[in-house]
């Protein structure tokens, strides 16, 4: 995901911590588990690219209400214990594991597993998926219904990430592809400051 660091807000004199955020993602899974990867996505978006401050509960909370989350039930998760029991037994896993830097991948397939710790792309995960499972994933089909299948799925994404998902040759290429759905009114362009995401409509 592109960051922007202008008017950056994530932390300040009272909000110094991002524990509310990974507690946040818990509570999303314990309350809507189909709606908590959009939500981390939709959190991430809101920390990295609008500069908002999400360390606020409010902010955390309007995240939440965007992505369809009952808002209540997403409330009595966060603040009852559950969620940050979730968020510390993932600490343990780091602590076990020797996690000391993000970002850092478990991969895992039957009894074997992988530890990658440091940003890759699509080629190395391939070929650890092949290592652990002796099937090699097949490359996406560059194809419109595919890349609409994915944007209902995740809503909201950057041009650089479906370049890299699809392996289109640049961000231009990906704008040409896209153009029938944005005609359609599937989907639309958000603009921030030093870009702009696709947002999924339908």
């Amino acid at each position: 995901m592109p960051i922007n660091m202008t008017n950056f807000a994530l932390f300040s004199t009272t909000e110094t911590s991002s524990d509310p955020l990974n507690i946040a993602f818990k509570a999303a899974q314990i309350v809507d588990a189909a709606r908590a990867e959009r939500f981390l996505y939709r959190l991430r978006f809101a920390t990295v690219a609008e500069c908002r401050p999400t360390t606020k509960l409010t902010e955390i909370l309007r995240v939440a209400i965007q992505c369809g989350i009952d808002s209540k039930k997403f409330l009595a998760a966060f603040n009852d214990g559950r969620a940050e029991k979730n968020f510390r037994a993932d600490l343990e896993i780091c602590r076990r594991l020797e996690i000391h830097s993000l970002p850092s991948y478990l991969i895992q397939f039957k009894s074997r597993g992988a530890l990658i710790q440091n940003l890759v792309g699509y080629e190395t995960f391939a070929q650890v998926f092949a290592e652990l499972s002796g099937i090699r994933p097949p490359p996406p089909p560059k194809t419109l219904d595919a890349v609409r299948e994915l944007l209902r799925r995740r809503v909201l994404m950057s041009p650089i990430e479906l370049r890299e998902a699809f392996g289109f040759d640049d961000v231009e290429q990906v704008r040409r592809f896209i153009a029938p759905l944005i005609d359609s009114g599937e989907i639309k362009l958000v603009g921030i400051d030093g870009g702009r995401f696709i947002e999924w409509e339908v």
